[in-house]
């Protein structure tokens, strides 16, 4: 009977002997690491299973749900409803949109023993979709905001820096359906919103920026950026009015006009349609500007692109009739159309057959933005304020998808005319383990961890000078102010240490700081006319209270959150 006590014990008590936390003290920054992977290695959160795969420790995990609940609570507060879909999708769905073949060699694909054909997700579109088209459902329940939290999968060809990048990841991902396209928008912008929340609420120096779609589709796209050195992002800024964007879709003013044959540089790319029309286009920029393959597809109206590749060697181009070739020059050209096509026609007639004056010459931003370059919002327009350019690391990224899903995996609804018409769809992914490593890698100092107390894995850590059994009443002290603790703020359920191990209390204190516990209390000896309790802020060093004992139970009754 008595094992049976010990066994369903209703303490809440949770001791640092107990916890494994397996620190690796001597680990050192090594010339393939960032910090955060460092971190998160010797602060015993993570450990490497095999190459781009990680075990997830109980110290590292609480602050994975705790990011989880923030998500959670902001994607239900718009109306999104948590479900659960299964990671190993069939082969045939992805068919369907075409993206079996498009994705590459990302999607990591297998068989089952009866050669049917599955990948391990890397998104959930298909199978979001096939579900609404299976189901019947009334017009009043859109907007319909479905979502997950679940592991991905992608087979990065050069996994690094931890859960930055990483095989298998932890993801959140909604999927929105609604009956207009105006409908989508406003749902679009409202998601948005809730990211913009979630990403104040975990104190992040962050940009949200303008984004090309790639593989996913769709015609607008955010993407979610934290400043940082180490992310693989390149972002354009303008420090004037606060524009920020992705540098593929990147807008700016160049100061470099091309009004001579030898400014130009040309590149020639072959374009494949969705259609599986193939052409030639010929991209010409200023010599000291780089093409930007993404803006391709406003550059192009009309045409829907499926692939785009450059060719690199133009002696092998073959022969070419004018109606598959098109010319696209950069609106910093100043040379006439006629004038272009008869460069074209001397520079590479022994390639092509001649290029006639049916061939059509169009004109757009094609080029990179460069540091340097004019800000051209609105806002900026004659004033000539410079584009500067920075890193980030992608936490978020938002998609309109329009039709892209809908139509061919069929889910479609009758809309006021009675016409049955394809739902309109938005997906957003937050990459969940990629914050976790993201806060640590922004917010961490010289000391270790720096958690928002949103996220942090515990909230309050008790120090007892506890060294031996005539020093065991200040940890009893321990416990009984963590119980009275409870009691007075109930949130602090699961969230106090008691360190009951008997080391030095400096040992304990510096340990106390490497892993971020946002606060810390330490009790002293009893001393005539001296408070016996001291408690310190992660978030401040200079912040330290000296309190007794019902000071210090009121303070966190009135004080804390």
């Amino acid at each position: 009977m008595l094992l049976l006590k010990r066994c369903y014990s209703t303490s809440n008590r949770i001791y640092r002997s107990k916890l494994f936390i397996p620190i690796q003290k001597d680990q050192k920054l090594q010339s393939d690491q960032i910090k955060s992977q460092l971190l998160m290695q010797k602060g015993g959160m993570i450990r490497k299973a095999s190459v781009g795969i990680y075990m997830n420790l109980p110290f590292g995990y609480r602050v994975l749900e705790n990011i989880s609940r923030v998500i959670d609570q902001e994607m239900q507060a718009i109306g999104g409803q948590k479900l659960s879909m299964p990671v190993l999708l069939s082969k045939q769905l992805w068919d369907k949109t075409g993206r079996w073949e498009s994705s590459g060699d990302d999607l990591i694909k297998l068989k089952d023993r009866k050669e049917d054909e599955y990948c391990l997700a890397p998104t959930h579109e298909e199978i979001f979709t096939d579900l609404i088209a299976q189901e019947t459902m009334a017009n009043s329940i859109f907007p319909l905001k479905l979502y997950q939290i679940g592991e991905k999968f992608r087979d990065e060809i050069r996994p690094r820096f931890g859960l930055l990048r990483g095989k298998e990841f932890l993801m959140k991902d909604m999927y929105s359906f609604d009956l207009t396209v105006e409908d989508a928008s406003k749902t679009y912008y409202q998601v948005k919103d809730a990211y913009h929340r979630i990403f104040n609420r975990l104190e992040l120096n962050y940009a949200c920026v303008e984004a090309d779609s790639g593989n996913i589709g769709g015609s607008l796209s955010h993407e979610f950026q934290v400043l940082s050195q180490v992310g693989e992002d390149t972002l354009m800024n303008c420090n004037a009015c606060g524009y920020h964007s992705n540098i593929e879709k990147a807008k700016s003013t160049s100061p470099r006009v091309s009004t001579q044959v030898k400014e130009i540089y040309s590149t020639f790319f072959k374009i494949t349609t969705n259609e599986n029309h193939q052409f030639l286009l010929i991209a010409l920029v200023n010599k000291k500007d780089e093409v930007n393959q993404f803006s391709f597809k406003q550059a192009l109206p009309g045409i829907s692109i499926k692939s785009c590749d450059q060719l690199t060697n133009i002696n092998s181009l073959p022969i070419i009739s004018g109606g598959d070739i098109k010319v696209l020059k950069d609106d910093s050209i100043k040379i006439s159309n006629e004038d272009i096509l008869d460069i074209l026609n001397t520079k590479y007639s022994t390639m092509m057959n001649s290029i006639k004056s049916t061939v059509p010459v169009l004109e757009g931003l094609i080029r990179c933005s460069q540091v340097g370059d004019f800000c051209q919002q609105e806002t900026c327009k004659g004033h000539q304020h410079p584009i500067t350019s920075g890193k980030g690391i992608e936490v978020g990224h938002i998609f309109y998808l329009g039709t892209k899903y809908s139509q061919p995996l069929n889910a479609n609804i009758k809309n006021e005319k009675g016409d049955l018409v394809p739902l309109e769809m938005g997906c957003y992914g937050i990459g969940v383990s990629r914050l976790l490593a993201t806060v640590i890698e922004t917010l961490s100092d010289d000391q270790g961890y720096k958690w928002p107390r949103e996220i942090a894995p515990y909230q309050l850590i008790i120090l007892p000078k506890y060294y031996n059994q005539e020093s065991l009443p200040n940890l009893q002290l321990a416990e009984q102010i963590s119980d009275e603790l409870v009691k007075a703020h109930p949130n602090l359920v699961n969230q106090i240490v008691i360190d009951d191990r008997q080391i030095n209390l400096g040992q304990k204190m510096k340990e106390a700081s490497f892993l971020g516990f946002p606060m810390t209390l330490i009790i002293g000896d009893e001393k005539p006319n001296k408070a016996r309790f001291e408690l310190e802020f992660r978030s401040d060093s200079k912040k330290k209270l000296e309190l007794n004992q019902n000071d210090l139970i009121n303070y966190f009754k009135n004080q804390i959150k």
